[in-house]
């Protein structure tokens, strides 16, 4: 049979189909023919019986026979089933079935964000829903001063506003509260090394929000969530598979191509899942399969700004198939751009034609953030005497005309102070806006060399007292005003807030072979050892630091049982020669 034949065929003339095997002419499936109709329009006719077929691609014959009873031979074409799987889900018990007992509540996720390790990192990054947040620790902060400002990133940042909240939880973590109820992946919240993240509430949709209320599909190619077609399946209170088993979609508008049906829910606390899709090849008897996807032009091109504050007006596109015309009125288009939120976003163009041919292209909308941070504070900080805190951050304030008050992201971009040596320090400071404005401050830190020396006890108490309203008791060299064990003299030999009970020295780190701890500026260290806690041995010599770094001794080598050893780590303050009157 040629391809002339067809157009039409003669009175008498009958057709039969098969998958598979041939089982021998007048023995397949029967497929009705007019005078009028042509073969390819006869297949919009038929069914395939694929129940319990496994995913494969399959042969398709089809032959006719005229009014004396002679058949054709059969012409072959295959068709593929596609395996079918839920991809991901807006979590996981949103295509869970509701528990059969006494029904659950509905709560948000909370998380404890702490410090892995007592010393800062120099770049911390907490990612939380996909927005990235980095904070970058000062030189000698303490642990409670970085998780301070990693508080202030995270309730500071537009893009988390609308996930969660935070919080200080005491002054060695922080709670993050998601704002919708709901279970969240562990890959949702996640932390560099230098910090931990625990759940301490797993959230709950509960079981009235778990239920399936809404059903929807499409055919190729996705138009969004809550905008495609109503799939016309019953959603049993408690039974969702004979939705999942059974979905009658009209596909007579298709050509021969490789094509996917969609199929989402809802649930009742208004999560749509991910589509779940199930593929299928239909093919034509004649002619080469249509292979060319569809022409999409973006009016405007692939890139674009938009003033911060302004609404944001598609700009248009076109899509034009060489065989199904202008699919303009068909392309999907997804993303959102947020003006009020400086950055990139993304809007994505996706267009099918009926063969199933698909073409994407996405445009990067940059949100323009027109004013730069203010960064401000005093150009000199100039020391006649010795300063009784170290801070080179002192009384700098940033802010931000879009993102509002930015102090805790200045960072020191270049330069360092020996507070051992007189002299004058250049620094340089920046803050970022989350508009990727930069502004940069010049501070200069000025030392006598009356300056250098280690401060007196009395100037050092009286420098973390001001302000405080201490009692004079308290001020006493063996006074201990926090009630950490410490006394005033031995948080001052060490160097630690007399006035805060988590400021004191530990040991950050410890393992079979080795101890670490973090270094503090003007400090003195030495690490004993010792068998039986009576005769103490000096493991190491002096150690110290000017810059604040941490320090890691390695004890894998000492003779003795390891278990039976002990260890000590003396302090004292590093005490500058005097220079000057």
């Amino acid at each position: 049979m040629g391809a002339a034949a067809i157009g039409g065929f003669a009175p008498g003339v009958t057709a039969e189909y098969f998958v598979g095997s041939d089982p021998g002419p007048g023995l397949g499936q029967p497929l009705g023919v007019t005078s009028v109709a042509s073969l390819s329009s006869s297949l919009a006719g038929a069914t395939l019986p694929q129940a319990g077929m496994a995913p494969g691609t399959y042969p398709v014959g089809v032959r006719v026979r005229n009014a004396a009873g002679r058949w054709s031979r059969p012409v072959f074409r295959s068709f593929t089933r596609h395996p079918s799987s839920l991809i991901t889900a807006t979590e996981a018990d949103v295509a869970a079935r509701p528990p059969a007992g006494a029904p659950d509540a509905a709560v948000t996720q909370v998380w404890k964000l702490a410090m892995a390790q007592q010393c800062p990192v120099m770049t911390s990054q907490v990612v939380i829903g996909g927005v990235t947040v980095l904070v970058e620790a000062r030189p000698g902060e303490t642990p409670q001063a970085f998780l301070l400002r990693v508080h202030q990133a995270i309730n500071g940042d537009p893009r988390l506003a609308p996930l969660v909240v935070a919080q200080m939880s005491g002054s060695d973590a922080i709670e993050v509260r998601a704002l919708q109820t709901g279970a969240s992946p562990a890959t949702w919240f996640t932390a560099s090394a230098a910090l931990t993240v625990a759940v301490t509430r797993p959230g709950n949709l509960g079981s009235a929000g778990r239920r399936l209320t809404q059903a929807e599909y499409f055919l190729d190619v996705d138009p969004g969530t809550g905008l495609a077609a109503v799939a016309p399946i019953t959603l049993q209170a408690n039974d969702y598979s004979a939705a999942l088993n059974t979905l009658p979609v009209n596909i007579l508008a298709l050509r021969a191509g490789n094509h996917r049906i969609g199929l989402r829910f809802r649930n009742a606390a208004g999560r749509w899942g991910q589509p779940l899709y199930r593929g299928m090849n239909s093919f034509t008897l004649f002619g080469s399969p249509d292979v060319t996807p569809p022409a999409l032009t973006l009016t405007g091109g692939d890139t674009m700004s938009l003033p911060y504050g302004q609404t944001f007006t598609e700009p248009g596109f076109t899509a034009v198939d060489e065989t199904d015309g202008n699919l303009t009125a068909t392309v999907a288009v997804s993303g959102q751009v947020f003006p009020l939120i400086p950055g990139p976003h993304l809007v994505r163009y996706a267009v099918v034609d009926t063969a199933g041919n698909r073409t994407e292209r996405t445009r990067t909308v940059q949100v323009v953030d027109p004013h730069v941070p203010v960064l401000t504070g005093s150009a000199l900080l100039a020391y006649n005497d010795p300063p009784s805190f170290l801070d080179i951050f002192t009384g700098l304030t940033a802010s931000d005309t879009e993102s509002g008050d930015l102090t805790y992201r200045v960072r020191l971009a270049s330069g360092s102070v020996n507070w051992f040596q007189s002299g004058t320090y250049p620094l340089v400071f920046q803050v970022t806006d989350a508009g990727g404005n930069v502004t940069s401050f010049n501070r200069t830190v000025s030392l006598t060399s009356r300056a250098t020396q280690y401060p007196p006890f009395t100037m050092w108490m009286t420098g973390y007292a001001d302000g405080r309203n201490i009692i004079p008791e308290m001020l006493i060299p063996t006074a201990d005003p926090d009630a950490d064990g410490l006394s005033n003299e031995a948080e001052w030999n060490a160097d630690t807030n007399p006035f805060d009970p988590f400021s004191n020295l530990e040991l950050a780190f410890a393992s079979p072979t080795s101890l670490w701890w973090c270094g503090r500026i003007r400090i003195n260290y030495r690490l004993d050892s010792s068998l039986n806690l009576g005769t103490w041995l000096p493991l190491t010599g002096t150690l110290n630091t000017d810059t604040g770094e941490d320090f890691e001794v390695d004890f894998s080598a000492l003779p003795g049982p390891g278990n039976r050893r002990f260890f000590r780590l003396i302090t004292g303050p590093r005490m500058p020669v005097l220079v000057g009157p």
